[in-house]
């Protein structure tokens, strides 16, 4: 079972209140009446003292007497050696003075001889003596117990030297009021202070627990890895401490799993891009070696006829295939190795200013000259002349292969356009051809090496299935952006780079000036 801060704080304070009452409760049962008795008897003492000290002669003697008595809440009677009394608390009978022995009755010995020698010049036994001896006695008349002192002090009165007998008396039935007081007192005191410790606990338990409680809360956060919340107590004790503490793992802990965090996407991207790459490789190998196995089996096969010893002319032909299949696999072999340089960027950019506008019109019409036996049309439009800053000749392939691409996929009495047009500060140089659209799953794949959409038709014209991925590999390399997408009745190819205007080269040959 949980139990608050709060509880066990008011539990430890309701605690501490009934141990200190039941002790206060002992301590008085045991010891305040000895201690009672014994600061009775120092003052029974200290008393006769002073009376001894007095001069008897003295005419305001029964004042000095009358005014200890209320001062110290005492009875006294002095008697000189004849019995006469010199000094009796008013209105207090004999009776009071008489002792008693330890079982409450009277002490035959002090009345024997009443409380003196008969004769005082003849020597007899006093009983009184000038050291103070205290004792008990109960009034039975009054029901009332006293603790007295009985002593003899010489003093000389009417120029005489004689002994005074002195009994002090205080009542001590107040002793036992006294305890049963102070335990009830104790009492009230305890259950007063757990009221207002109660109170106290109350409002300082919630000012002790309302930051403890506020740290367990972004502890938790915390271990929720929620780092949103910071601990706001100012406070220049250790809850402040703990708090500062808290903030700073709080911090630290965002801070590595922070780095943790991207350093996982980091990983995952690696994964990926291995993933990626293994299966680019088995694809690679997988395709080359089937563009490489047909011609190899082709030319095998031819070279097996060769050495049938053939005719003339079927050794002719026979040579002519072998020479095709070879330069077939040559071709697939450079562009290979041409895509590795673009790839590994061993193949550095040779920038220069050059017209796109005029370098798309002249490898546009040596193409269309070369498809007119296929009945296809072509179209190209040019809203301006366009300079860009770039590599040429990559620019080149990269028409040369979007053209053949286009070719490649048209069909016999089909079209094929290219146009270029301005969008902001970027020049547009788009390739259309009529034909099948590409598959909505291809359109991003048609850009990785040897993807083909149809590998069967890809054989009848030659292709490797490298060019697309040439084109991206270029177009990379030159920062610019590019896609393919279907419209209607065919697939268009666009790229798009900057336009360099002659205020840009003026500006850079002035920098360079300078």
């Amino acid at each position: 079972m949980k139990t608050s801060i709060k509880t066990k704080f008011f539990l430890v304070l309701f605690g501490i209140v009934i141990l200190f009452v039941s002790l206060t409760i002992l301590f008085n049962t045991l010891f305040l009446k000895s201690y009672y008795t014994s600061k009775k008897e120092a003052m029974l003492t200290e008393c006769f003292n002073y009376i001894s000290s007095l001069t008897f002669n003295e005419h305001d003697i029964g004042k000095r007497l009358e005014s200890l008595e209320e001062n110290k809440n005492i009875e006294i009677l002095i008697i000189d050696y004849r019995r006469r009394v010199f000094f009796c608390s008013k209105g207090i009978p004999d009776a009071l003075f008489i002792p008693v022995d330890e079982s409450g009755d009277f002490d035959i010995r002090w009345f024997r001889e009443w409380l003196m020698p008969e004769d005082y010049e003849s020597g007899s036994v006093e009983i009184f003596t000038s050291k103070p001896q205290l004792g008990w006695r109960y009034n039975e008349e009054l029901a009332a117990q006293y603790l007295s002192l009985y002593a003899k002090s010489t003093k000389t009165f009417d120029n005489t030297a004689y002994p005074f007998y002195i009994i002090i008396n205080t009542p001590m039935a107040a002793i036992e009021d006294g305890v049963e007081i102070a335990n009830r007192f104790a009492l009230i005191i305890g259950m007063v202070t757990i009221l207002i410790g109660s109170i106290v606990t109350f409002f300082l338990g919630n000012q002790l627990t309302k930051p403890i409680l506020k740290i367990n809360q972004t502890a938790r956060k915390i271990s929720q890895l929620d780092f949103s919340e910071t601990l706001a107590i100012n406070s220049r004790d250790e809850l402040g401490e703990l708090a500062g503490s808290v903030n700073i793992l709080s911090n630290e802990l965002e801070s590595k799993i922070n780095e943790l965090s991207l350093a996982n996407e980091k990983l995952k991207e690696d994964i990926k891009v291995k993933t990626k790459i293994d299966f680019m490789r088995r694809e690679l190998i997988s395709n080359v070696s089937h563009d490489l196995k047909t011609p190899l089996s082709i030319i095998l096969g031819y070279c097996e006829g060769l050495q049938a010893n053939v005719n003339s002319d079927d050794r002719e032909y026979y040579c002519s295939v072998i020479e095709d299949e070879a330069m077939h696999m040559s071709r697939i072999v450079s562009t290979l190795l041409k895509l590795a340089e673009l790839e590994s960027g061993t193949d550095s950019l040779e920038m220069s200013r050059f017209s796109l506008t005029e370098l798309a019109r002249d490898r546009f019409e040596k193409i269309s000259y070369l498809i007119k036996e296929h009945s296809i049309t072509t179209d190209f439009h040019a809203d301006g002349d366009y300079f860009i800053n770039a590599d040429r000749f990559k620019i080149e392939d990269v028409l040369n292969n979007l053209l053949s691409n286009a070719i490649h996929h048209s069909p016999d009495g089909g079209h094929i356009s290219l146009s270029l047009k301005r969008e902001d500060d970027d020049v547009v140089c788009s390739v259309f051809n009529r034909g099948e659209h590409i598959p909505d799953d291809s359109l991003d794949l048609i850009w990785e090496s040897f993807y083909k959409v149809d590998k069967s038709r890809t054989r009848s014209y030659g292709g490797s299935g490298l060019g697309l991925k040439i084109v991206s590999t270029i177009l990379n390399s030159h920062g610019a952006q590019y896609h393919a997408e279907n419209v209607d009745s065919g697939v268009c190819f666009s790229f798009r780079m900057k336009i360099e205007s002659d205020t840009e080269i003026n500006n850079s040959k002035d920098d360079s000036n300078e």
